[in-house]
């Protein structure tokens, strides 16, 4: 029995999903999925001086530091210092922002898992059904994408810290943007195996409802070869 190796699909599926698990880890660590930045009314909001707090409000907003942040630590860049970096303190978290870190973390170790399984199965094996990497990858990619949802969703006033928020830095996009990679290689994996029942009865069912070209002209050419068989044409009489 001949063994049957990787097909083409499959090969560039677990190249995307390295890919897709780089970016993913990269995008977790980086500290640059908001951007913000303090200024003087977060601090006369958040401190009571009596009388003078009218006086200051009338004041114009002063920008105090520059804010970058991501699910880990924080990095504030202010005028005349420099940029500092430092840890979020994790005793004051809400609900939200452990389920965001949660299923980020879940997300990055699936993909690990799937990538280091797609790697050793490339070296020592010739091919097979990739349908457990494939819905392993598939979980990985929506816990990524659950990560990116929640976190649009639930940081209007910044996330772990307050600061008025500016927008989202590059390493959200570049964290959805692997998980999105790691949904669609999700698909590849199930359906592309060369051993797979399902992709024979995908193609076979499609085949009936939407027949392509190649078939049309196969049973085309099969009808005109029985009746020429089946057509004999009248003898004709010489002189």
């Amino acid at each position: 029995m001949a063994t049957q190796r990787y097909s083409t699909a499959q090969k560039i599926a677990f190249a995307g999903m390295t890919i897709g698990f780089v970016m993913c880890t990269v995008g977790c660590i980086a500290p640059f999925w908001q951007t913000g930045k303090i200024d003087s009314s977060i601090i006369t909001s958040n401190i009571d001086l009596g009388s003078f707090n009218g006086v200051l409000n009338n004041l114009p907003k002063t920008e105090l530091a520059k804010m970058y942040g991501g699910l880990w630590w924080y990095c504030e860049e202010v005028i005349l210092v420099g940029r500092e970096c430092h840890v979020y303190e994790l005793d004051g978290n809400k609900i939200e922002d452990w389920a965001i870190r949660g299923l980020a973390v879940l997300s990055v170790f699936l993909s690990l898992v799937c990538t280091l399984a797609a790697l050793c199965r490339s070296c020592c094996c010739e091919g097979g059904k990739t349908v457990c990497h494939g819905v392993m990858a598939f979980l990985s990619g929506a816990c990524g994408l659950a990560v990116v949802g929640l976190f649009v969703s639930t940081t209007s006033d910044g996330f772990a810290m307050k600061l008025n928020l500016e927008g989202f830095g590059w390493a959200l996009f570049v964290f959805a943007a692997g998980a999105a990679i790691i949904t669609v290689v999700s698909f590849i994996l199930c359906f592309a195996s060369p051993m797979n029942p399902f992709a024979g009865i995908i193609i076979d069912g499609v085949s009936h409802i939407m027949p392509n070209g190649y078939s049309r002209m196969t049973s085309e050419h099969q009808m005109q070869q029985q009746a020429a068989v089946t057509f004999n044409p009248p003898a004709t009489n010489r002189y």
